[in-house]
């Protein structure tokens, strides 16, 4: 009996061990307030995948959308206890509790979302951010991307001044109302979730954040209006509670920071996409996107950063990172404009054999030198285009021409010498034609040629400034696009030195291409000018051909006239001869008669 007490015993201990090693995975939270249809919802699955992945046998991801855990101050208490383990939530909600995460409510701070993105890419950026980590009780562990906040309302927004008086709903944080306050208008501090119903019951006049509120939470059913101000770029942070983060091994916190990345990579690709589909369907519903100019916006807060900055001095360096980051973000885009440049000029060149002016156009940022390049092509064709129209219409006079002189002597037949001349004082005139013409487009040529070379020399200044080295500050950097300390990327410092080198080049081969232009527009207008000159030679001659068959036959016909007129006066003569001849024959018998008559009357007389 004894001896099957102990087996039973051993048996039930054997289970229970057993049943302790197949124990369920440890449970880790983690909450974020936007939907499941959300860019930051898809990065939590790519977290939970890639941690299950590797630790699936001991830790499981149960995420918790749409605030289901309650507001982020709320659930933010609750990491700091180490109930939650972690959390998505954005920039101004922590600078409550660490003042370094007020930096990014600094409206203004960053001058281009890419500068932006680069800044809060670098690894070291979420590190120091954390400093402070073992007094507020959770850490950073990646950023993700929000977008520029704008505001939206159900009003316009065209100027700063159309926000005076209003109530706008903003995050919690002391720099957000400074912010309002600073543009005339009140700042009202809510959570996300209420932020709806406050516009709707016009509790708020708007409210300001990214485009993807207004569909993913249907602000833009009521405020229609949404105006690209710019003003913040903040982004939201993974966080992890102290407590956690602290209680794993080196290989399983490897494991965890590793899945943060890929969601980070996630949740950037996601981003981009859903904010074009966001503003597509908000159109679909009748929200109109405004663009306006930011520089009164831009005027009422930039006094305010040195105040800012001497209210919470522990920002400054990482103030001064980003504002290096602007200008590294400038330089970078300008060698992504001169690569592109380049494509652009293998494809306009490559066929030529010209194999420096890719390389040339290549050193002029943002595609100068390809435009003018292609300035160059253009001209050539307008030209072209315009000797063609010129020979067209030479051509048509040329037909025309004989027919008005034929016209013109026929109307006067008797100055038939003076206006066979005419052709060669006209083909006087067209010869003056074409030569001032071909002069004129000399002379357009000629300026072409000097605004080519003023854009060359824009393009080489270009050049030159695009690989000048930033001032003071650590630049930006990212994955792709890693910054040194000395103010410039290493990948833009290469490329502008080359771009540099090669603008000179670019200068002689655009150079080239403006007197290849001016050779060609020259060739065509000499062309223009012969054929001008060669239609009225052969209109001259043609014309004094038919001049001179018409003098033919009104000499014929004179000829007969005058025969004609010789017979009829030699009728007229023999006609006057016998008019005489008669009058002579008639005179005598008048005279006897009179001599009768005499006689008759002398003798009647006598008797």
């Amino acid at each position: 009996m004894r001896k099957f007490t102990l087996t039973a015993l051993f048996l039930a201990f054997s289970a229970l061990v057993i049943t302790g090693c197949k124990s369920e995975p440890e449970e880790i939270i983690l909450a974020h307030s936007q939907l499941e249809s959300h860019p930051e919802h898809k990065a939590a699955l790519a977290f939970k995948e890639a941690v299950e992945k590797s630790l699936g046998d001991k830790y499981q991801i149960k995420i918790y959308p749409d605030a289901q855990l309650g507001t982020n101050e709320s659930v933010l208490k609750e990491l700091k206890k180490g109930n939650v383990q972690y959390l998505i939530i954005s920039t101004p909600n922590l600078e409550r509790l660490d003042k370094l995460y007020s930096l990014f409510s600094i409206p203004y701070l960053f001058s281009s979302e890419r500068a932006y993105e680069n800044f809060i890419l670098r690894p070291d950026i979420p590190a120091r951010l954390s400093v402070n980590a073992n007094h507020v009780g959770f850490r950073s562990v990646v950023a993700f991307t929000a977008g520029t906040r704008n505001f939206y309302s159900t009003a316009p927004i065209y100027d700063v001044d159309d926000l005076k008086g209003k109530k706008f709903r903003v995050q919690s944080g002391p720099m957000n109302v400074t912010m309002m306050h600073a543009f005339g208008a009140e700042a009202t501090p809510m959570s996300f979730g209420k932020t709806r119903e406050a516009i709707e019951q016009g509790v708020v006049d708007g409210a300001e954040n990214n485009e993807i509120v207004l569909v993913d939470q249907k602000h833009g059913d009521i405020a229609r209006f949404y105006s690209y101000t710019r003003h913040q770029m903040c982004p939201d942070m993974l966080v992890v509670s102290n407590s956690f983060i602290n209680s794993l091994s080196a290989e399983e916190r490897r494991i965890f920071d590793e899945a943060a990345l890929k969601a980070q990579k996630v949740e950037f690709e996601a981003w981009h996409k859903a904010v074009e589909d966001a503003r597509t369907k908000a159109r679909d519903i009748g929200v109109k996107f405004l663009d306006i100019k930011v520089d009164t916006f831009r005027k009422k807060i930039m006094p305010l950063h040195d105040v800012l900055l001497a209210e919470t001095p522990s920002i400054k360096p990482m103030y001064d990172e980003a504002v290096a980051a602007n200008e590294a973000a400038l330089k970078y885009d300008a060698v992504s404009a001169a690569k592109a440049a380049e494509a652009a000029a293998m494809k306009n060149y490559g066929e030529n054999g010209d194999a420096a002016a890719p390389a040339a156009a290549g050193a002029a940022p943002a595609g100068a030198a390809a435009g003018a390049a292609t300035d160059t092509r253009e001209a050539e064709s307008a030209r072209e285009k315009e000797a063609g129209k010129d020979k067209a219409a030479d051509s048509a006079k040329a037909k025309d021409a004989p027919a008005a002189s034929n016209d013109a002597k026929e109307a006067a037949p008797a100055k038939t010498d003076s206006k066979e001349s005419a052709p060669a004082k006209a083909d006087g005139k067209d010869g003056a034609a074409p030569a001032a013409a071909a002069a004129d487009a000399k002379t357009e040529n000629t300026a072409d040629s000097k605004d080519k070379n003023g854009a060359t020399s824009a393009a080489q200044a270009a050049g030159v400034d695009a690989i000048t080295p930033g001032s003071a500050g650590t630049t930006a950097g990212s994955n792709a696009f890693t910054m040194p300390a000395d103010g410039l990327p290493a990948a833009a410092i290469a490329a502008g030195a080359a771009g540099a080198a090669a603008a000179a080049v670019a200068a002689g081969a655009l150079k080239k291409d403006a007197r290849q232009a001016d050779q060609k527009a020259t060739a065509s207008s000499q062309k223009a000018v012969a054929t001008r000159k060669a239609a009225p030679s052969k209109n001259a001659a043609a014309t004094r051909k038919a001049a001179a068959q018409k003098s033919s036959a009104r000499s014929s016909t004179s000829k007969a006239a005058a025969r004609h007129k010789s017979t009829a006066s030699k009728k007229s003569t023999a006609r006057s001869s016998n008019r005489k001849a008669a009058v002579k024959s008639k005179t005598p018998v008048r005279k006897k008669t009179t001599a009768n008559k005499s006689t008759r009357s002398t003798k009647s007389v006598k008797k």
